[in-house]
């Protein structure tokens, strides 16, 4: 007989008599159960984690503006001298957490940000997909900031004596607390260094808009301050060693007056050349001359290699006044220190330049200076005083030569007497590129290679950077009447770099002030006319893609130096008129945060590239 049918085999369709009813009732009552224990514990989860984002949140308000003003904008109330000391106590935020030591309120606000990102639910939420990329950034810059708020600011509190120890009284820098300070210089420098680098890890393509913002902002003004601590590194190392401190031998230096009257790539030809000497800190100017006192060599002093050749001719390398033809200051220097040498000076250990803008910025700090002959030159008049005045004054070039010579040496001996704020005064030249410095000694120049007073474009400080740069072309000093003003941009098509000429010469003034002013007319061009080359070098590896004036195309020729594209071009302003030209950048590797220039007296010769992707310009 067959055994009847399984009534209940699912297989089959029928119910089962091992599965009745209430057993299936009570499987959907636990499935209920789980989804409910699930859901409170996501409710508890998002929680728990919403509450240390707001902790992190409403912390990081009290940690930002601290360690961003602290490096960033109140660093430059450092350089002026305006730094108050605040011993603070510390803050222990566990092993893996930066000994914060800096500031009640921020030191404890950053130990509540790092403790909320260091929550077990937090770390393990940084490993879901995309809502773990916003957390993990996140914790990475409020990591950033406990490096700064925890090492940079403390070590900054420390290093008051730096700019103490830089104010001159009586010829005197007092240079020991000045290498005392650079260890804690250089230790805020790493710190901050290592800060910006985690913040610049961060991948903001995965970050909602806001956030991808916030971690952009931070990753600038991080770099800004790393950037701004490192030069204050090198200059608490470098100071002290140029100005012989703990050495027997005196230190000498090579000074150059700059004249934009009649620009230079560099700035202005050299207008007169000073000697300064330095012994443990003690500062003595003891010559000064015209630059036209120097000979003009009739070979180069210096080896010339083609490229440099084929841009500048022989003349860089011949006359003194024309060794500010390269945009490369330390070429301009190693130049500049043969010929003296060659001329019977004595060898020096480095070169100093500064134009008259320079000078204004040093008399804001030292105050007023009267000349032997009675002209009182203070920071609203000198520019106009030497750029101006003493060429309509004396009528003899070689006066007005010795004048500028005068006017230069006046201001340095004030400098010598010092002032508050005079530190302030040079840092504020050296970024619109207004002073520059170069060390025969290779280690003191390692140093300097890449600061804001290096000037070394064409020798390594900036590879990434346009340069755009003008030359008198007239024979004459009419960049007194020039308005310059340069602007870059980047965008689809590369970086846009815009310069505007306008003569601000009257004809009728024209037609009185002397030759050596207006010009004597042989290059060329009517006396009052302002012709100027401009050179365009494109960054390393890039290309100078499109040149227009005044929104007409033009063609060039280009030449490479020093692996960069060049291009030459020629600048026509007769009195009153004015032009734009502007150059399209090709070919970039990296997008250039900024543009070298020739300082002239109405533009400095840094400018920023307006870009989207460097918020901090």
């Amino acid at each position: 007989m067959t055994a009847p049918e399984p009534a209940g085999h699912p297989l089959l369709g029928h119910e089962y008599e091992g599965a009745p009813s209430h057993r299936r009732g009570a499987l959907r009552t636990w499935s209920w159960r789980v989804a409910i224990i699930l859901t409170g514990v996501l409710i508890v989860w998002a929680a728990w984690l919403g509450w240390r984002v707001s902790q992190v949140v409403q912390a990081m308000q009290g940690v930002a503006p601290v360690a961003l003003q602290g490096t960033g904008t109140e660093l430059g109330a450092l350089a002026a001298g305006d730094v108050t000391r605040a011993p603070l106590p510390a803050g222990d935020i566990g092993s893996r957490a930066p000994a914060y030591a800096v500031g009640p309120g921020a030191a404890e606000a950053a130990a509540r940000a790092y403790a909320a990102t260091q929550d077990p639910v937090w770390r393990l939420s940084e490993r879901l997909p995309w809502i773990g990329d916003q957390l993990q950034a996140v914790g990475e810059v409020v990591e950033a900031f406990g490096v700064v708020v925890g090492e940079a600011l403390p070590a900054l509190v420390e290093v008051e004596e730096v700019v103490q120890g830089l104010s001159l009284e009586d010829g005197r820098v007092e240079l020991a607390p000045v290498a005392a300070s650079a260890p804690h210089l250089e230790r805020a420098a790493a710190s901050t260094g290592a800060a910006h680098a985690l913040v610049q890890g961060v991948d903001t393509a995965t970050l909602v808009a806001p956030l991808a913002t916030q971690v952009d902002r931070a990753e600038g003004l991080l770099g800004e301050a790393a950037q701004v601590l490192d030069g204050a590194h090198r200059v608490a190392t470098l100071v002290p060693a140029m100005l012989g401190h703990g050495q027997d031998e005196v230190r000498r230096y090579l000074v150059l007056a700059i004249n934009p009257a009649e620009l230079r790539a560099g700035g202005g030809i050299v207008g007169a050349v000073m000697v300064l000497e330095a012994r443990d800190g003690r500062l003595d100017l003891v010559d000064h001359r015209p630059a036209t006192d120097l000979p003009i060599l009739t070979a180069p002093v210096l080896p010339l290699d083609d490229e440099e050749a084929a841009v500048h001719g022989d003349r860089l390398a011949r006359v003194l006044q024309n060794v500010t033809m390269t945009p490369d200051f330390p070429r301009s220097a190693e130049l500049a220190a043969t010929m003296w040498h060659a001329a019977g000076g004595r060898a020096v250990d480095g070169v100093l330049a500064l134009d008259p803008v320079a000078l204004s910025h040093v008399l804001r700090a030292t105050g007023p200076v009267t000349l032997e002959d009675g002209t009182v030159l203070d920071a609203g008049g000198v520019v106009e005083h030497l750029l101006l005045d003493t060429y309509v004054d004396l009528t003899d070039p070689s006066e007005a030569d010795e004048h500028f010579a005068r006017a230069a040496s006046a201001v340095f001996d004030a400098v010598a007497r010092g002032g508050a704020g005079l530190v302030g005064a040079v840092g504020e030249a050296a970024g619109e590129r207004r002073v520059a410095v170069w060390s025969a000694h290779p280690a003191e120049q390692a140093l300097l290679s890449g600061s804001a007073m290096a000037g070394d474009f064409l020798s390594g400080g900036a590879p990434t950077a346009p340069g755009l740069f003008l030359e008198d072309a007239t024979g004459g000093k009419l960049a007194t009447f020039l308005d310059t003003r340069v602007d870059a941009a980047c965008g689809s098509g590369g970086v846009q770099v815009t310069l505007r000429l306008a003569s601000t010469l009257a004809p009728e003034l024209a037609r009185v002030l002397p030759p050596y002013v207006v010009g004597f007319g042989v290059t060329g061009v009517e006396p009052g006319t302002a012709r100027h080359n401009v050179l365009v070098y494109a960054p390393e590896g890039a290309h100078v893609q499109r040149v227009e004036r005044d929104g007409i195309a033009v063609g060039v020729q280009h030449v490479h130096v020093r692996g960069r594209d060049v291009v030459r071009l020629t600048s026509v302003l007769p009195p009153g008129a004015d032009e734009e030209w502007t150059v399209t950048l090709g070919g970039l590797e990296a997008v250039p945060t900024q543009v070298w220039t020739t300082p002239t007296p109405s533009s400095p010769g840094l400018v920023p590239v307006r870009c989207a992707v460097h918020p901090q310009v």
